[in-house]
Formats: structure tokens, sequence, C-alpha cells
């Protein structure tokens, strides 16, 4: 049985104002004509009466949408989770007439029916981000497992070519040795795709890469790296150079290959995304105590870094949308400009560089202009500040 208390109607509270007003008017109307001699002393009166009405039209205006404009400012003062969830309906619904009282009703009711459709919608979500998350597991182990196996064949087959281009099972032709030569350099592409997989799967997992810890000369390194890109920046008219260093540089302690692989990666891209008859720049910096701190900007280094060798690949190519700048070094992420090229890209390689740079303590950062050309960045910690930091675990 329904104990909620019967309350009046807006119906009824104007019928109730209407009649009060009618009485005023008649009885203003009779003084009027009772006491009204003449014209002048009629106007003063009506307009007297006119004034009345508007006052009481305003009054009337406001008692009859009081209960309306109360719900609004309490809703208002809501926010919209307990809204949706159906809590404090109940106080904000103090109505004091019936229509607004079945107002608040409906509006319970709404909520109510929203608050168990996003619980369950909730749950639907949870199982399926759960389904997606151990779809994407089984993926990458088998991804895993998939780029494993193949590199022990792929090994074989290039041993195999090896051999027969020593001519340890008979002579070879000139033709025949062609062909192994193009045998020999696809294997090895394929080869270091089945490595980019393992280390892009190692990346997505947030698993930490395999990382050597040995003394390395990255002056040597990258100019190994400019040596080979040589030939193709010359087949495109790109004049290549690379600046010796103003000064010294320190050894630091680090993965050879992986380093060797990072400067690579913004070679190769440079060179892709250079025009012809540009110069891509590579230039070193050593910083200490009496870097400027320019420099330090330019290469995103702490102050509190004391040693560190920093790396430039600058190029005059057709740059990076502002836009895009924040994702470069997301997993299968390309420029919009860059999907516009004909060029063949993985989407992996910075991600992968990034990794590399940042397990070995240090920073990869891009600047760019759209059209201008981009500087790729990074810098790596000293042999002098790794001991820093392995006796000051704290040192960032």
């Amino acid at each position: 049985m329904d104990t909620t208390p019967r309350l009046p109607s807006l119906r009824s509270r104007v019928l109730f104002v209407f009649f009060i007003f009618g009485l005023l008017i008649a009885l203003v109307s009779i003084l009027a004509v009772t006491f009204a001699t003449s014209i002048v002393m009629a106007v003063p009166i009506l307009l007297s009466l006119l004034g009345l009405v508007s006052y009481g039209g305003w009054q009337l205006g406001d008692y009859l949408t009081k209960d309306i404009h109360a719900l609004a400012k309490a809703i208002e003062h809501e926010t919209p989770g307990e809204i949706v969830r159906g809590e404090r309906v109940q106080r904000m619904c103090e109505a004091k007439s019936a229509e607004v009282q079945e107002l608040c009703t409906r509006f319970e009711q709404f909520t109510t029916e929203v608050s168990h459709l996003a619980g369950g919608l909730r749950g639907e979500v949870d199982t399926s981000q759960k389904a997606v998350t151990e779809a994407t597991k089984s993926l990458h182990n088998f991804m895993y497992q998939l780029a494993h196996t193949l590199r022990t064949p792929l090994n074989q087959i290039r041993w195999s070519v090896e051999l027969l281009k020593n001519e340890e099972s008979g002579e070879v032709t000139q033709a025949q040795r062609e062909f192994l030569d193009t045998l020999e350099h696809s294997t090895v592409d394929v080869l270091r795709s089945a490595g980019l997989m393992l280390d892009t799967l190692v990346v997505l997992r947030n698993e930490k890469l395999s990382l050597k810890s040995q003394p390395c000369d990255v002056r040597g390194i990258v100019e190994s790296v400019a040596g080979k890109w040589a030939v193709p920046a010359r087949r495109k008219n790109i004049k290549l150079n690379c600046t010796p260093p103003a000064r010294h540089l320190p050894m630091i302690l680090g993965d050879e290959d992986r380093i060797r692989q990072v400067v690579d990666t913004l070679v190769d891209n440079a060179i892709r995304y250079t025009p012809n008859g540009k110069i891509i720049t590579i230039s070193f910096e050593s910083i200490d105590e009496k870097t400027s701190k320019t420099v330090r900007k330019d290469f995103s280094i702490p102050t509190s870094v004391n040693t560190a060798i920093g790396v430039c690949v600058s190029d005059q190519g057709i740059g990076i949308p502002k836009e895009d700048l924040p994702n470069l070094f997301q997993p299968f992420y390309r420029a919009s400009n860059a999907k516009q090229q004909w060029v063949d890209g993985n989407g992996v390689s910075l991600t992968l560089a990034h990794a590399v740079v940042s397990s070995l303590g240090g920073m990869l950062t891009a600047q760019s202009r759209l059209g201008q050309g981009t500087n790729m960045r990074f810098w790596l910690p000293g042999v002098d500040e790794v001991a820093r930091r392995q006796a000051s675990p704290l040192v960032e």
C-alpha cells in the first residue's frame, strides 16, 4: 500500500492563486468606482492595479516553479556518478507538488535502470578485457616461439650457403656464386626480421631486453654505421656527414651491438625520409659538468648527470607533424605524413631504439618541424656516471 502523502497539484495552486487575484481585482475595481470622482483620480488607481497584477504575476511564476528550480539546483551539486547510481535521489526530490513528486519518482526509476545497465556493462567490459588480455598473451607467446624457432633453420641455411661459397663441397661458378649471395642476403634479412620480432615482443610484454655491459667506443660505432650507409645515401644524392667531436668522448658501458642498432635505425630513417640532394649530419657531444644548459636541454639530460655522450642525427627531410611527436615511440606507430610516402616501415624500429637507450640509462628524443627536417638525439651515461649510479642507487 502506497504510504506517500498526497500533495497538492500545480493545477490546484493555479486555481487558488487566480481565485485570490480575482478577489483583489474585484475589490480594487469597486474602490476605484466608489472613490474615483474624476479621471485624474482614476488613473493612479488603475496604474496601481496594473502594478499589483504585474507583481502578482511574477510571484505566481516563482510560486509555480519553485519546486522545479529546487530540483535543478540539487542536481547541479551532485556528481554524475551519484545520480546514475541513484544515490541521494530522495534527498534531491523533496517535492511540494504531485507533479514534481511524480517527476522525481520517474527520475529515480530511470537512474535505477541505468545503474543496473551500467553494472552489467562493466561486467561485460571486464570479461572482454580479460579475454583480450589472454588472447594477446597467447598471440605474443606464439609469435615469440615462432620467431625463436625460425632462427635455427635459417642459421643452418646461412651456414650451408657459406660452406658452398667457400667451395667446401666443390667448385662454384660465378653464376652460382651470385645466386648464393642473393640467398645469403635474403637469409640474413629474414634472421634480422626474426630478431626484430623477438625484441618487439619482449618490449610489448614489458620485459627487459637482453643487454651486454662492456666498455664501448661510441664514436667508432657511429662512424662504422655511417660508412655502411654511405653508398645508399650516395644513390639518393644525399650528403651524409659525420662531424668529428670537438672534445674527447668518454667510454660508456653498454651493448655495442644494441647501440649500433640504435644508430642504424636513426640513420636509416633519415635516409628514407630525406629527399634527394639534401644533407644528413651526425654529430657528437661530450657531456660533463661544464656543458652548457642549452646542450643539456636539447638532449634532455638531467643536471644530476655528470658525464655522458650525446649523439644527434639531423636531416633535412619531410619532418614530423607536431601532433605525431608524442606517439613517435609507440609500437607500430607511423607519422601521418610518413604513411603517405612509398617507404617500407614496420613501425617498431624507433620503439626498440627507445627501449634500448632507456635500458642503458639514457634517453632518446625527437625534435622536428614539418617540411624542415628532424633532429633525433640520444644520450648515454659515461663509465664514471654508471659507477656513480651503482655506488648511489638513489641518483637518477
